[in-house]
């Protein structure tokens, strides 16, 4: 019997998509309800592995070749720095992604914005010291990538009278300088590779106003942690919001900032945006295995 690897470590085993999935084909779900690494995706691939429902675990040219009749790598989120996509299409392996979560990651980025402005997570301890905050109404907000998500925070925010800068290197809008020197705001939904890898970092924090905020939802190693946190620490922008790190669970030294938020990354982490997800997954792994 074929076999198709859940790698993904929340992909839920009694999905309804699952359903007809389950008739002709054996399931193997990731147990350790963790991000697997390579050893341990090794361990789990064979020679009867005809798709891969992927999360955020690399998937790599060693675990591809491990599954010789491998057919589909369909991941269960948005982009695909994870995948060694060229390699996978090499061996004629189909690879998709979702756009569903779109919606749920927007809404999460505008309640990150809404809370660094009103100081929402600064009453620690019981302690009733009420904090003076900021209006999002009139504030300039760049958006670097404007894909699903990018657009979908703009058109979140229209609603609150925001005005925009947006860098997209596939599109004429303004210069990557532009979003940098003049946003208020500063949201990043782009994919990580070697073009995107730290291009927030020293040089970036030191060009923008001291007032910014910077919002990370998209990948964790699009933002330089040590040159955020030396920015934070200088007082060169006025606060953070990340979803997403290097290093997760994340366990480093930003946590130390009232001006910081972080969360567990929880940007597609809604009921809404998970059972659309996991059926769009299901379809696309369908589609590629036809």
């Amino acid at each position: 019997m074929a076999t198709i690897l859940i790698s993904s470590r929340s992909f839920d085993k009694e999905s309804s998509s699952l359903r007809a999935l389950k008739i002709n084909n054996h399931i193997i779900f990731n147990e350790a309800k963790k991000k697997l690494t390579e050893p341990e995706m090794l361990t789990l691939v064979n020679d009867d592995v005809i798709g891969i429902v992927a999360g955020t675990e690399t998937i790599t040219k060693p675990i591809i070749d491990s599954c010789p009749n491998l057919k589909v790598i369909s991941r269960y989120g948005v982009g695909l720095d994870n995948v060694d996509v060229s390699y996978a299409k090499s061996k004629n392996i189909k690879v998709y992604a979702t756009s569903s979560p779109a919606t749920s990651v927007a809404e999460l980025t505008v309640t990150l914005i809404l809370c660094l402005l009103r100081k929402i997570t600064q009453m620690n301890n019981h302690c009733w010291k009420p904090m003076m905050g900021n209006d999002l109404k009139g504030k300039k907000v760049g958006i670097i990538g404007y894909g699903h998500i990018g657009m979908k925070v703009a058109e979140l925010l229209d609603n609150f009278g925001c005005s925009y800068y947006i860098y997209d290197p596939r599109y004429e809008f303004e210069t990557f300088e532009e979003v940098i020197t003049k946003s208020d705001i500063i949201t990043l939904h782009v994919p990580l590779n070697e073009q995107t890898k730290h291009m927030i970092s020293k040089e970036q924090f030191a060009k923008m106003k001291p007032n910014a905020m910077v919002i990370n939802t998209s990948r964790g190693g699009v933002v330089d942690e040590y040159a955020l946190y030396r920015a934070l620490e200088k007082k060169q922008i006025a606060g953070a919001a990340l979803d997403v790190y290097e290093t997760e669970p994340y366990s480093g030294k930003l946590i130390e900032f009232d001006n910081v938020i972080l969360t567990p990354h929880i940007g597609s982490y809604t009921y809404e945006a998970r059972e659309a997800m996991e059926k769009e997954t299901i379809d696309n792994l369908v589609e590629g295995l036809k």
